[in-house]
């Protein structure tokens, strides 16, 4: 193992900021893989806090742990509201119970409410209209609030709770919460195709709603960012990318959007965290307007994050990008080289975090996780 000379949070913030590390901090979403590693069913697992947290502790001692805990707390199907705003199928009752659960997209969103949406804005839509379809049984209105903000507030204080917890172990929590941008947002609740449709048929809706639910997406990001102490703030994205959009629709449609919310997390003090799945290699040009360090860039495998350093290289972090086929197909040899390559290239001059691409897969073989932990602490050539 490489002598370590900083802690776990100085190696991410100098990481962040494009400055020199001991060795590249490791950052690890593990959800539904802690759970099946520890023997604990997913219907079980997604409705406990407790066994959230046991599975995750459990998992990190096991294999020696890792520098940055991805987030903290159980996440609740509502937290989706402001990223992908869909019905989720759940493990026990909708799945197996040992499935990952499954966003179950549908067009919920019905063309006339985007002057609704214009006129109030995102929150107001969600709270008085939406609910129920997200959530079924649900009230809108007040009674929806009164029987689902007291949930939220349980939740938020078992992951300050938590976050304390892994900060007094000497290591610091990613990000609080998720947000997207409203193209994101209207994707999931127009539903994908009725939503692209709607690109081309009523653009000016489209921009006109995009603008209106900006401020709510922006405010939560600030509070969440604010109550739990963590400078920093995720962006989910994937309908952005160039998987499913072209770059000309990107600069009309998404470009603005995202970097008013980018400079606007900054002015705050907060570094948006852009948790971008799908292919964004055509996109990543735009991205150098950005303000230096303004940002970390995670990719999932798809966009090609070796294009992403020679683009981006000295003006945003990048993370990533340890493959979901990998991990499950691989071997630990594999692992090994493919981790090697990118602490060699992307991690060359300062501002990388190794990461898997999205979440650790459910499915992962133990062997391929921690060998991708042992070489991040034991190679750095630079």
């Amino acid at each position: 193992m490489i002598k370590e000379t900083m802690t776990s949070i100085e190696r991410l913030e100098a990481a962040v900021n494009l400055q020199p590390v001991d060795r590249v901090p490791v950052c690890l979403m593990v959800f539904f893989f802690g759970a099946r590693q520890q023997g604990i069913l997913a219907k079980d697992f997604v409705v406990s806090d407790e066994l959230n947290e046991e599975s995750h502790e459990k998992t990190f001692d096991e294999f020696g742990g890792w520098d940055v805990i991805f987030s903290g707390g159980r996440m609740e199907p509502i937290l989706f509201s402001h990223s992908i705003p869909a019905p989720i199928k759940m493990p026990g009752t909708d799945l197996p119970d040992d499935s990952v659960w499954q966003f179950d997209e549908k067009e919920l969103m019905t063309i006339d409410e985007y002057d609704y949406v214009i006129d109030n804005g995102w929150d107001k839509y969600f709270w008085n209209k939406y609910l129920p379809r997200m959530v079924p049984g649900k009230r809108t209105g007040f009674l929806g609030q009164i029987t689902t903000i007291p949930k939220l507030i349980k939740a938020e204080r078992i992951q300050i709770k938590q976050i304390k917890k892994w900060a007094d172990r000497g290591h610091p929590t990613m990000m609080p919460a998720a947000i997207s941008h409203p193209f994101e947002v209207l994707a999931g609740a127009r539903s994908m195709d009725k939503f692209f449709l709607d690109l081309y048929r009523r653009p000016e809706k489209v921009k006109a709603a995009i603008e209106s639910m900006m401020p709510d997406i922006i405010a939560l990001g600030v509070r969440k960012s604010k109550a739990t102490g963590i400078p920093r703030i995720m962006h989910g994205a994937a309908r952005g990318a160039a998987s499913f959009i072209s770059p000309k629709t990107f600069e009309e449609f998404y470009w603005p959007g995202l970097k008013h919310m980018v400079e606007s997390f900054q002015r705050e003090g907060i570094t948006t965290l852009l948790h971008h799945d799908s292919d964004w290699t055509l996109m990543l040009p735009f991205f150098k307007e950005l303000e230096p360090c303004s940002a970390i860039l995670q990719l999932d495998g798809m966009t090609d994050i070796f294009k992403a350093k020679e683009i981006l290289g000295g003006h945003l972090c990048l993370m990533g990008d340890v493959p979901a086929t990998m991990l499950t197909l691989g071997t630990p040899e594999d692992i090994e080289a493919y981790v090697k390559k990118l602490i060699d290239i992307v991690g060359k001059d300062n501002g990388f975090v190794l990461a898997t691409g999205c979440e650790v897969p459910i499915d992962t073989k133990p062997e391929n996780f921690r060998a991708m932990i042992e070489t991040a602490k034991s190679y750095y050539p630079h």
